[in-house]
């Protein structure tokens, strides 16, 4: 009987092992309109091409920011991952996130912001994600 046990324990391993899984990311989506709530700004300008936007969030590490300790662009083709990349803070005050990157505005629709938390400010030490081509200032331009 204990034989059958483990075998089974060990196929149930294996079946959900190769899956996509979460367990180690709690997530939060959020719209622009409850981003600003938390305290982001954001800004969006052309830049560096007939295509390109520049987009860039600031924010206070404090309320529910607080722990924040990056903020990541990243890129899906449908549930395949294109491209994960960690913005660095340019803010020079300590307490403030400020983080810029530019984009193609094909791309717009396949990116997202994670902003991400050490504390339980996003979930339980998660991540609010907010997808580039809902942010009102990065509409204006498209």
């Amino acid at each position: 009987m204990r034989i059958i046990l483990h075998v089974l324990t060990l196929t149930a391993l294996l079946a959900t092992a190769p899956n996509r899984s979460f367990a180690l990311e709690s997530f939060s989506p959020v719209t622009c309109k409850e981003a600003k709530a938390l305290g982001m700004t954001f800004r969006a300008q052309k830049a560096g091409g007939p295509n390109a936007v520049r987009v860039e969030v600031t924010f206070e590490a404090k309320g529910k920011l607080e722990g924040v300790k990056k903020v990541t662009l990243r890129m899906y083709d449908g549930e395949k991952l294109l491209v994960f990349t960690t913005l660095s803070n340019e803010a020079e005050a300590a307490g403030r996130f400020k983080a810029s990157f530019m984009i193609d505005r094909d791309l717009l629709d396949k990116s997202k912001l994670w902003i991400s938390s050490s504390l339980g400010g996003a979930s339980v030490g998660g991540a609010y994600v907010l997808n580039v081509s809902d942010i009102d200032e990065v509409k204006g331009l498209r």
